[in-house]
């Protein structure tokens, strides 16, 4: 069986038996997968809509403003995080794994990260309580 693997600037085509043809189409099924689950994740916190910068009409512009202003403190309080605090926030709540997910492959109980996440929520909250109070 014959496949073509396409270059730039040329197509190459090679001769495979049937049994590596199959799993090469599935290499290829799952890398298509793949990719196509990182684009979907690959969204700007300036833009979460994934719509492109547009311009608000006078009715909605405070509420953009807001809602921007509310995006640039979330990001300011994410950056005062651990890089595993922030790694957790990352899997629970972009990639939406489970809790007891999480626990299992970390090889701990399911109330440890819910403790973490607990440590991480009140941090964050002592964050925007302090930023609150500035003038």
């Amino acid at each position: 069986m014959k496949r073509a693997y396409h270059f730039v600037n040329e197509t190459v085509e090679i001769e495979v038996e049937e049994k590596w043809d199959q799993v090469l189409k599935e290499l290829d099924r799952l890398e298509y997968n793949n990719n196509h689950r990182e684009t979907r994740r690959h969204s700007s916190l300036d833009d979460p809509d994934g719509k492109g910068s547009r311009i608000p009409s006078e009715k909605n512009l405070e509420e953009e403003v807001e809602r921007r202003e509310e995006i640039v403190m979330l990001k300011r309080a994410v950056a005062t995080l651990g890089q595993a605090q922030k790694d957790l926030l990352r899997r629970v709540y972009y990639l939406e794994e489970k809790q007891s997910e999480i626990a299992k492959a970390e090889g701990v109980q399911r109330t440890a990260i819910s403790g973490r996440l607990q440590r991480i929520y009140t941090q964050l909250k002592k964050f925007f309580e302090k930023t609150e109070k500035r003038p």
